[in-house]
């Protein structure tokens, strides 16, 4: 009686994982070439350069290797208005043409 009340639970819970799964877009990237979707309340502004980050972002703050890629990279700035910009770096491909914004409040 108590194993199958157990194997009854694990299948329901295993059922409830495999059910809410959804597939990750490569990269991390919308399939649309935008960072964000179109739903997002977040802003992006497109950048100058593909070999390098324009000065007027600010201080470094932290750097994240992209999982699963190990040429990518996300560096994190913050700027004098204490916004925070994300930039996409791809090590064979240069910077990305988008910019994360976060404001600060």
């Amino acid at each position: 009686m108590a194993r199958s009340t157990v194997m009854l639970g694990v299948v329901l819970a295993l059922s409830l994982v495999l059910s809410s799964c959804r597939p990750v877009e490569e990269g991390g990237v919308a399939q649309t070439g935008s960072l964000l979707g179109a739903e997002s309340v977040l802003k992006t502004e497109s950048i100058a350069f593909k070999d390098a980050i324009p000065r007027n972002y600010g201080r470094l703050v932290g750097v994240l290797q992209s999982p699963g890629v190990s040429s990518r990279a996300i560096l994190w700035f913050e700027r004098p208005d204490s916004t925070i910009a994300a930039v996409w770096v791809d090590y064979v491909n240069g910077v990305h043409d988008e910019v994360l914004l976060i404001p600060r409040k």
